[in-house]
């Protein structure tokens, strides 16, 4: 004896009932799967927002010590 039967739940409800479970649990796994895609997606993202950071950096760091070699450089070639 199912759930449904020990409900006291007419046939036509338990068959409409099954039915709606089964759909309902359908688009839970649906979403879950599309959840995690994301998930993975959001990771990937992160990833390469923190690496374009890090370019953005590691220029910005080049420019600056682009400038100093210049001004040195500048200086050098004042003194002779």
């Amino acid at each position: 004896m199912d759930e449904q039967e020990r409900l006291g739940l007419p046939l036509f409800i338990s068959r409409e009932l099954d039915q709606s479970t089964t759909q309902l649990e359908q688009r839970l796994d649906k979403m879950t799967r599309m959840l995690t895609e994301l998930q993975g997606q959001l990771q990937a993202t992160e990833e390469a927002a923190r690496e374009a950071c890090a370019a953005n950096v590691a220029r910005r760091a080049v420019r600056v010590a682009r400038g100093y070699v210049t001004r040195a450089a500048g200086r050098i070639t004042r003194r002779r």
